[in-house]
């Protein structure tokens, strides 16, 4: 590529309109400044890493939402819920 295409192509507008799976979750914010840790487009939700779920439910909690509606949005027992906001909290 060119000076003049690597020129055209950075006065190119690219929305920012946030993601699907962000929106799903109650966040309609920017992708830029989307407070979850992980990319929720790449991470996958289901069935993820113990690590890589801990921190989505701490996210979603961030945001607001319940420990119910966590649990059910993750496929996850409240109880689960329960133990990473209280990890947490140590």
């Amino acid at each position: 590529m060119g000076k003049k295409e690597m020129a055209k192509a950075e006065i190119i507008h690219h929305p920012d309109t946030g993601c699907k799976k962000a929106k799903e979750m109650g966040y309609y914010g920017k992708c830029l400044a989307c407070p979850f840790l992980e990319c929720l487009e790449i991470a996958p939700l289901k069935n993820p890493k113990k690590g890589i779920r801990d921190g989505v439910i701490k996210e979603l909690l961030a945001v607001g939402k319940s420990k119910k509606e966590v649990a059910e949005e993750l496929s996850i027992s409240v109880r689960t819920v329960q133990r990473v906001r209280a990890n947490g909290e140590n």
